[in-house]
């Protein structure tokens, strides 16, 4: 910045001085004396310095320091802007009629087993886990006999995939579900095991292609 400050100042020198040449060559040409041919470069040179420092520092302290910072606020909220569209994926078109597959899916499965209100619960939040909202609360609180880890895998796994969701986001969803039967798994377990079939398990994965239909969970349970 100094080296083309300095280069500006020698620019200006030249041309000021130059331009007060101009004016004592036209006033001596006008058969001005010499002493008002001397008095007017002098007032000329002095003037155009005068006017030369005042446009500098004023460009230096005031406008130049405002366009720095319009530029860095500019910069920064495009910062930001970037870093909330890259933290906030956009949300991949789901069929409502899939939508209503799987909650009548996630019914089905679960009746006689859920209690009513278990089951309102359930469904609110997958409703909100396929417009992907969180923070939901979750649908049941108690373990349920005989009912395994794997079988928790498998329900997540069949209506994650058909609701276009990651594993990752899954394994949220069914943490936050089924904080108790899940207890000893962290959303990275869960999330790597949601297709295994090493392990006892009631619940099969029903392949995205073929329909889902609601597992009979209670009577497989001896609950009906």
């Amino acid at each position: 910045m100094k080296q083309y400050i300095t280069a500006l100042r020698i620019f200006a020198a030249l041309a000021i001085s130059g331009k007060a040449i101009s004016v004592c060559m036209q006033i001596s040409t006008a058969d001005g004396d010499a002493h008002t041919v001397i008095l007017s470069g002098i007032y000329m040179l002095i003037l155009l310095t005068i006017g030369y420092f005042s446009l500098e520092y004023g460009i230096k302290l005031f406008i130049y320091p405002n366009i720095i910072q319009l530029v860095n606020t500019c910069s920064k909220r495009n910062n930001r802007q970037n870093i909330t569209n890259e933290s906030t994926p956009a949300i991949p078109f789901i069929d409502p009629m899939t939508i209503e597959n799987v909650i009548a899916y996630s019914m089905g499965t679960f009746d006689k087993i859920f209690t009513p209100d278990e089951l309102k619960m359930l469904e609110g939040n997958i409703r909100n886990f396929a417009n992907g909202k969180n923070g939901m609360n979750p649908c049941i609180e108690r373990r349920i006999s005989n009912f395994r880890t794997l079988d928790v895998f498998h329900f997540g796994w069949n209506i994650g995939k058909r609701l276009k969701k990651s594993n990752i986001e899954t394994a949220s969803f069914l943490k936050s579900q089924f904080p108790i039967q899940l207890i000893e798994s962290s959303e990275e377990t869960v999330s790597k095991k949601l297709s295994s079939d090493d392990g006892s398990f009631l619940i099969p994965r029903i392949p995205v292609h073929l329909p889902l239909k609601p597992f009979p969970l209670a009577a497989k349970l001896g609950l009906c």
